[in-house]
């Protein structure tokens, strides 16, 4: 149910899931990869299993807040506890404040078909076995959250298939880190490769903290066609870049697919933190006229293969400003969504939670002052809110489209 990274490979992906068996197989083919060990779907059920698990998949939609907090509380068996333990010490280095990360490996994530990229928990600079434990659990609890079931549903997946496997891994705190794309995913150019770098964590990256330098990469020769670097940006050496290319490349003929690489650098030593396959990519046929400049450095992933019309677009826009402003207000989840609309197609992107903490603190806060007044949060809060969206929508069925808004450019 347990087991060392360096012992998977990619055929392992049913019991590991995709993105734990993908970094055994990069091992495998002499790619540095932080030290670590993976836990298996079945220690996952086993999880399930001992805290009495009484849910069924029709309480997933209903009852999905309710299992995350009954995750959250369960326990591990002292079978389960101690086999932990024991790849926890096989991991564990004479270093001196040493860490550790904690990260998804769920079997419906990083797929050739759907990537579900940021959907799911993951926690880095760990102190402790204690806190690796807890980090395991909320990983395990952020399989149920609202969008993973959306997701699923709007998919037509299995739920069957919802189950989570976990990566424990030595935490490397980076000189330089970032996101390689071994194809062009916004122009859609099989032929040019994206490299983004940020000075430390790529967790700097991936939630946008932190202003990132751009590379594009001529994918025939290496050779930089173009880059852009912010202020006060730490460069990495034109030979760290070549490096970063040639490695693309590598992993890219690995896995014989175009691939998303997660990547960070410390001590001059490139460490490979996942690598998945691009889902996204297609031949493009129209042009991107982007609202902000920034938009063109990030990836973004497709909702579908076809064209939504004017309105159903209009109306996801709606639905997706008020999930994030009812995220933000809450402090539900560690990630809000951004939202664009390009010829039709309808592309979304993931981004961290800044100040999520404070923000759930505050609404608890809230609910505690609501019940103190003796008022009620769905009649005096959730109802007036209800009230204003049923109003943006009752606008819309009465909106007349232009014959121009009625037809989709190809």
């Amino acid at each position: 149910m347990l087991s060392m990274l360096i012992d998977l490979s990619l055929s392992d992906k049913n019991q590991y899931g995709t993105k734990a068996s993908s970094l055994g197989e990069l091992m495998k083919n002499g790619e540095e990869v932080p030290n670590g060990f993976a836990l298996s779907s079945e220690f996952f059920i086993e999880f399930l299993k001992y805290n009495n698990f009484h849910y069924s998949i029709q309480d997933y939609l209903a009852c999905n807040e309710e299992i995350y907090n009954f995750i959250l509380n369960g326990q591990f068996s002292c079978e389960m506890e101690t086999s932990l333990l024991r790849f926890f010490n096989n991991i564990q280095t004479k270093e001196v404040q040493e860490k550790f990360v904690v990260r998804s490996s769920a079997l419906s994530e990083d797929n050739d078909t759907y990537s579900m990229a940021g959907m799911f928990s993951s926690y880095i600079n760990l102190n402790s076995f204690e806190e690796v434990k807890n980090c395991i659990k909320k990983c395990y609890a952020s399989l149920f959250n609202d969008k993973v079931i959306e997701y699923f549903v709007n998919n037509n997946l299995i739920f069957e298939d919802l189950k989570m496997c976990i990566i424990v891994q030595n935490f490397i705190l980076g000189d330089y880190s970032g996101v390689n794309f071994s194809v062009d995913t916004i122009d859609m150019n099989e032929d040019i490769m994206h490299i983004n770098a940020v000075n430390g964590l790529c967790d700097n990256y991936v939630s946008g903290k932190a202003s990132s330098a751009f590379y594009k990469i001529n994918k025939k020769n290496g050779g930089i066609l173009d880059k852009k670097i912010p202020e006060n940006f730490l460069s990495p050496s034109k030979n760290i870049i070549k490096r970063l290319y040639e490695i693309t490349l590598k992993i890219e003929r690995i896995f014989g697919k175009y691939q998303d690489v997660e990547w960070t650098i410390t001590n001059d030593k490139i460490y490979i933190l996942q690598a998945r396959a691009i889902t996204t990519f297609k031949i493009k046929n129209f042009q991107f006229n982007w609202q902000k400049e920034e938009d063109n450095n990030y990836t973004w992933y497709r909702e579908s293969d076809i064209p939504y019309k004017p309105l159903i677009n209009e109306l996801n826009l709606i639905q997706g400003d008020a999930l994030n402003s009812g995220f933000y207000a809450t402090g539900f989840q560690d990630f809000y969504t951004e939202y664009c609309v390009q010829n039709g197609y309808f592309f979304y992107r993931d981004k961290k939670m800044l100040n999520r903490e404070y923000q759930e603190q505050s609404f608890l806060a809230m609910i505690d002052e609501l019940h103190n007044k003796y008022k009620n949060i769905f009649q005096d809060v959730v109802l007036p809110e209800l009230l204003c969206i049923k109003k943006d929508l009752d606008n819309y069925i009465r909106k007349e489209l232009t014959p121009a808004n009625n037809i989709i450019r190809m």
